[in-house]
């Protein structure tokens, strides 16, 4: 079965964002070299069309929790937050794979729009990275975020949010870490099994969620004690 990923999953809780030109790196789960490549070249062979045979049931998410702390929790932190030392230390820091917030995903299509439609005074939004440098900064062909800097090819930040939440992208990028893109990510298809490697994307395709018996233990009990 195919890995079931509703709207929230797949776009406003999913996984990466966009290349060059528009890369938006505050919104989370950015990745702009893998990302590039995806945004001007796609999801490579054989990665592209694979799907999760796995079902996305607590015990496979609870499998792939595991799996993270183990293994993806000394670069990319605890629950993904991208703030580990050792991630901080690669070249590019390892990326936060936090769920993007939906609201900036929608403000940069916006902004993306105007700007590609030649609308003058375009203030970036918050998320973008020329975000806080006053108004002026969208103003179409004349800026140079034309063509050169992407924004007139590939995908827009939704459309990239679907592609890098994939099956296929996050088995390849788990699998085939960043040696062939010349970042720090290790490999993992000689360290995980197959089926290790799905309850991963599993995992991160869920949000990350914390361990629901660690956060019954942190919840008080209700009542206080018995009466007497």
């Amino acid at each position: 079965m195919t890995t079931a990923m509703g709207p929230t999953a797949a776009i406003a809780a999913a996984l990466l964002l966009t290349g060059t030109g528009m890369a938006e790196a505050q919104m989370g789960r950015h990745n702009p070299v893998r990302h590039r490549v995806v945004r001007f070249q796609g999801i490579p062979d054989p990665y592209k069309d694979m799907k999760n045979p796995l079902s996305p049931t607590p015990q496979v998410t609870a499998a792939g929790r595991t799996l993270f702390a183990d293994n993806c929790e000394v670069c990319h932190g605890v629950n993904g937050r991208g703030d580990a030392e050792a991630g901080r230390e690669l070249t590019p820091p390892a990326p936060s794979l936090r769920p993007p917030d939906p609201a900036t995903v929608t403000a940069l299509e916006d902004f993306r729009r105007r700007v590609l439609a030649g609308e003058k005074n375009v203030t970036p939004p918050p998320g973008h990275p020329m975000a806080g440098q006053g108004r002026g900064q969208g103003r179409g062909k004349g800026m140079g975020m034309g063509k050169g800097m992407g924004m007139r090819t590939g995908p827009g930040p939704a459309e990239m949010l679907r592609l890098v939440s994939t099956d296929g992208f996050l088995m390849w990028a788990i699998s085939e870490g960043g040696e062939a893109l010349g970042t720090g990510m290790l490999a993992f298809k000689d360290v995980l099994t197959e089926e290790e490697r799905w309850q991963l994307v599993a995992f991160i395709q869920a949000g990350l969620p914390d361990d629901p018996a660690a956060e019954d233990e942190k919840t008080p009990s209700q009542g206080g004690e018995s009466e007497k």
